[in-house]
């Protein structure tokens, strides 16, 4: 391969260049190597320049990517692919008005594309644009597949919509048609599962739907987070527990999500108790240091504000049935030390969430307390929102 690219390299920076050279380079994913090209403008065809200005915007140089367009239209040539690259083009420079023009005219010249009516839909998708990204997907989705990206919009739209029973149809129907590899395969997956969820409460759905896009795309972190949930909250802490050591796997790789790297947690279970909504977490990092924590419980009011952040925290163990870690709280400013805790070095969860009940049932009162203006741990203020968006 390094010697085919040496050679066609060579033969670029030669005066008689052909298309098949730029287009090998191209099709090789040399988009560099080819911006980096002094071109005759003279000998170049005006499929040519199209392939050059292609390169340009796969290296997200859309404004230089534009003025080869122009020149290769200006050399005779005319194809649909060359006013969808201009659309997408505009797209990503914020010029939608633009874009629509030279979206349309791909169209007109192929109407049969289901490419070009998906990545207009996206662009109004991503503009909030809502109805008009529905209208134009609804279409696409009628053509002959060539990705995922319209039969997620329809469906999503109708998800965004708040119709439910719809969108959850829509997302089962574009899961029959989508190429698995596919990125928004793993959309509908996902959002089909949290449908199941939040919306018909039938965690085993949901636990199929994240198992089907772990099938095809195992390194997706926040689906193993979402099953852990399941698991954990259908009492199958086995399952919790063996997903967990992967999430953990993944930290020491960094290969996580930027959020779970820097919080270095992921969330384990949710519970409801009275008006109170429970999120809780479990960190990576064993704990061995002095209070350090191996769960925290983030404890919500009716309103969705944080009321208190309920966390086990290491001890030093004086003895073989002394705690290993204690239960203690950050109300406030104020700490609270519960004089309860476990003798285990690895707490099982069920026995901590038990302590936690007791406090949130006032069967347990804090044995001590202390103010600071500093606490420990990370803190997460606000009760997170499910999101919709994705591209």
């Amino acid at each position: 391969m390094k010697t085919l690219l040496t050679g066609l390299l060579a033969l670029l920076f030669s005066t008689a260049l052909t298309a098949q050279n730029v287009e090998l380079l191209y099709a090789d994913d040399q988009y560099d190597s080819i911006t980096r090209i002094e071109f005759d403008e003279k000998a170049l065809t005006g499929k040519e320049m199209y392939v050059i200005g292609k390169a340009y915007y796969m290296t997200e140089r859309e404004e230089v990517a534009l003025k080869w367009y122009d020149k290769a239209e200006a050399k005779g040539f005319d194809h649909p692919d060359l006013d969808f690259f201009r659309g997408s083009a505009y797209r990503f420079l914020g010029k939608p008005k633009e874009a629509s023009k030279y979206y349309y005219r791909a169209i007109a010249k192929n109407p049969e594309s289901q490419k070009y009516r998906s990545d207009m839909a996206l662009m109004y998708y991503f503009a909030d644009e809502l109805d008009s990204a529905y209208a134009i997907a609804s279409k696409a989705v009628g053509l002959s597949y060539q990705n995922g990206a319209a039969h997620f919009i329809v469906a999503n739209v109708l998800d965004q919509q708040k119709k439910d029973a719809e969108a959850l149809v829509k997302y089962y129907e574009a899961l029959e048609v989508i190429d698995p590899y596919d990125r928004y395969y793993k959309y509908c997956q996902e959002f089909a599962g949290n449908l199941e969820i939040h919306v018909n409460k039938d965690t085993t759905k949901a636990i199929e739907n994240y198992r089907k896009l772990l099938f095809y795309h195992p390194k997706e972190y926040k689906t193993i987070e979402r099953l852990i949930l399941c698991y954990t909250g259908r009492g199958q802490i086995e399952k919790s527990d063996s997903l967990f050591d992967v999430m953990r796997a993944g930290y020491e790789e960094e290969a996580l999500p930027s959020k779970m790297m820097e919080y270095a947690m992921c969330r384990f279970d949710e519970f409801e108790i009275g008006d109170q909504y429970v999120s809780v977490y479990q960190l990576f990092k064993i704990p061995e240091e002095m209070l350090e924590q191996q769960y925290i419980f983030y404890v919500y009011n009716a309103e969705g504000e944080l009321d208190i952040r309920i966390q086990t925290e290491k001890t030093i163990k004086f003895s073989d049935d002394g705690p290993s870690h204690l239960l203690c709280a950050w109300k406030g400013d104020t700490h609270l030390n519960y004089g309860f805790g476990w003798p285990e070095e690895n707490i099982p969860y069920a026995k901590a969430k038990a302590g936690v009940i007791e406090v949130l049932s006032k069967e347990r009162s804090p044995a001590a307390s202390s103010t600071s203006n500093t606490k420990s741990g990370k803190s997460k203020k606000k009760k997170k929102k499910k999101g919709k968006k994705k591209e």
